[in-house]
C-alpha cells in the first residue's frame, strides 16, 4: 500500500485490535482505546499540539489579589465590629468629660500618713529626749514619753522655753509639759518659721504659742476607747511599726496627731482632737468643756435622754447612737465626746426615737 493513504477497514473479528498488510517502514495507526476510531500520525500529533496550546502556563496562571480568609468573613460581622468600636471611642470621651466636671474627692483621715515636715516640738533634759506637739496656745505641750522628768527644756522651731511637767499618763505613754518662759531670742513672734502645721502667733502677745491648724473630724478614724490618767480617752490602732514614738503625722496639711506606744507595748495614734482637749483642761485660761444639754443615763440598750434642757433638738427617751459619727454605748462615752469640743459649739448627734433613727444637730453648753 502506498505510503500516505488511508487503509481499508479491517475485519474486527479477524483481526481484533490490530493492521494487516503494513508495510514495515509505515507506522502503525493507534485505534482509540473508546471507540476505537483510525487516528492517521500526524493527525495525532496535531491533536497533541492543540491540546499543548489550550493549557495555561505558569505566567498566564492569575493569583488571587485578596486573603482567601478574609474573603469568607461576612460583611454583616465586620459592620457590627465597626460599629461597636466606634461606640466604644465615643463612651470614653463622654466619660472623660464628665470625670472633669466632678470635684475632686477628697481623701479620708488615715494614719498611715508621712510624718510632718515642720519642725517638731522636742523636750530634752539630761539626755532625755522626746517629741511631741503643743496643744494650746499657753504653751501646753503634750510629748510621747514613760518616765518623763519634772523639768525640761522645749524647742519649737526657733523658739526655745523651759517647761515643767503638769501632768502624765503612764498607760498611754505621754506626758504633758507647761511652758515657763520664754527666751529673750525667742519672745518675738516674727522669728518663728513658717511651717505646715502652725501658723503665726498673735501679735504682741510673748507666752501665745501657734497651734497646728488640724481637723476636728473623728468619724473617718477607726478608734477605740481606753482609760487614762486623763479620763476615758480615744486611741487608734495600727500606729506604722517603722515610726518612733512623738512625731506629729499629718495628711494634706492637717495634723492627725502623734505616734506613741502605750505601756502594754501596743502602737497606737493619739487623734488631734483628743489632745486639744487634754490641753484645754490642762491650760491656765481653761475654756468650758461642752456638754450635751440633757441628762444621760445608762440603760440595758445602751445610753438614754431621761431629761432634755435643750430647744429641743434631743427628746426625752431617745437613745444616743453616735456622736461625731463615732458609736455610743455609754452615757460616759456620750460625756466624754462632748468635752472634746467646748462650750457653744455644735455636734452631730444620731439617736433611735421612737422606733425610727434621727440626725440633730445639738449645741453643747
Amino acid at each position: 500500500m502506498p505510503s500516505g493513504t488511508q487503509p481499508e477497514e479491517p475485519d474486527d473479528d479477524a483481526h481484533p485490535g490490530g493492521v494487516e498488510g503494513s508495510s514495515g517502514s509505515d507506522p502503525e495507526v493507534p485505534v482509540h482505546p473508546d471507540d476505537r476510531i483510525w487516528r492517521h500520525p500526524s493527525e495525532l500529533a496535531r491533536m497533541r499540539a492543540a491540546k499543548a496550546a489550550a493549557m495555561p502556563t505558569p505566567t498566564s496562571i492569575r493569583r488571587p489579589t485578596s486573603n482567601p480568609w478574609v474573603s469568607r468573613i461576612p460583611t454583616s460581622l465586620v459592620i457590627a465590629a465597626g460599629l461597636a468600636t466606634m461606640m466604644a471611642s465615643v463612651g470614653a470621651v463622654v466619660a472623660l468629660s464628665q470625670r472633669s466636671d466632678q470635684p475632686e474627692r477628697q481623701s479620708t483621715a488615715t494614719f498611715t500618713s508621712q510624718v510632718a515636715t515642720s519642725p517638731i516640738t522636742s523636750i530634752e533634759s539630761d539626755g532625755q529626749e522626746a517629741q511631741g506637739v503643743i496643744v494650746d496656745p499657753a504653751g501646753i505641750v503634750l510629748v510621747a514619753m514613760h518616765d518623763p522628768p519634772a523639768e525640761a527644756r522645749m524647742e519649737f522651731g526657733r523658739r526655745k522655753a523651759d517647761v515643767t511637767l503638769r501632768s502624765t499618763d503612764s498607760q498611754l505613754g505621754l506626758a504633758a509639759y507647761q511652758v515657763d518662759e520664754i527666751d529673750e531670742d525667742g519672745a518675738n513672734p516674727e522669728s518663728v518659721a513658717p511651717t505646715t502645721l502652725s501658723g503665726p502667733p498673735p501679735a504682741g502677745s510673748d507666752r501665745a504659742w501657734p497651734m497646728p491648724t488640724a481637723s476636728s473630724d473623728l468619724s473617718d478614724l477607726d478608734v477605740e476607747w481606753v482609760e487614762s490618767g486623763w479620763g476615758l480617752m480615744l486611741m487608734t490602732d495600727g500606729a506604722p511599726a517603722t515610726l518612733s514614738p512623738g512625731p506629729a503625722m499629718a495628711e494634706g496639711g492637717e495634723l492627725l496627731g502623734i505616734a506613741t506606744v502605750t505601756e502594754d507595748g501596743d502602737r497606737g495614734v493619739v487623734p488631734w482632737p483628743v489632745l486639744k482637749a487634754v490641753g484645754a483642761r490642762l491650760s491656765p485660761n481653761r475654756p468650758k468643756s461642752g456638754k450635751l444639754p440633757a441628762s444621760i443615763e445608762d440603760q440595758d440598750d445602751g445610753a438614754m435622754i431621761t431629761d432634755e434642757w435643750s430647744d429641743g433638738a434631743l427628746e426625752s427617751g431617745d437613745l444616743l447612737a453616735s456622736m461625731d459619727g463615732l458609736p455610743i454605748s455609754s452615757a460616759k462615752e456620750a460625756m466624754t465626746l462632748a468635752s472634746f469640743h467646748r462650750a457653744g459649739e455644735s455636734t452631730r448627734v444620731r439617736c433611735h426615737r421612737s422606733g425610727r433613727e434621727v440626725s440633730v444637730e445639738v449645741e453643747l453648753v
